[in-house]
């Protein structure tokens, strides 16, 4: 079996439970598995673990584990991520020229 991972976070306990409190439902969520990292930074937690104690699925808890470890700033920018939607957004411009009839 793998030794849990050791994940360091940087924020306090405190600033975390504050920004979950803040925050709507999605971030919360990924607030509440950064509480039990930051719960078990010394011994290290597996993601089966927090799985169980948070009731989140175990490949979610990899997915955002992995961004915010990408980055290397503070969590705003993990909280700020949100829902990225797949449709273009609609430019309000024409998309082309009227078309001018040239018999007249």
């Amino acid at each position: 079996m793998t030794l849990p991972k050791q994940i360091i976070v940087k924020e306090t306990l405190s600033e975390l439970k504050d920004l979950q409190r803040k925050s709507g439902h999605l971030i919360a969520k990924r607030l509440r598995i950064l509480i039990e990292f930051k719960k078990h930074e010394e011994t290290g937690i597996s993601k089966r673990a927090v799985s169980e104690n948070t009731g989140i699925n175990h490949n979610s808890i990899t997915k955002w584990r992995n961004v915010y470890l990408g980055f290397t700033q503070t969590n705003k920018m993990f909280v700020n991520k949100g829902l990225q939607s797949k449709k273009p957004e609609i430019d309000a411009r024409p998309l082309r020229k009227p078309f001018k009839n040239p018999c007249r």
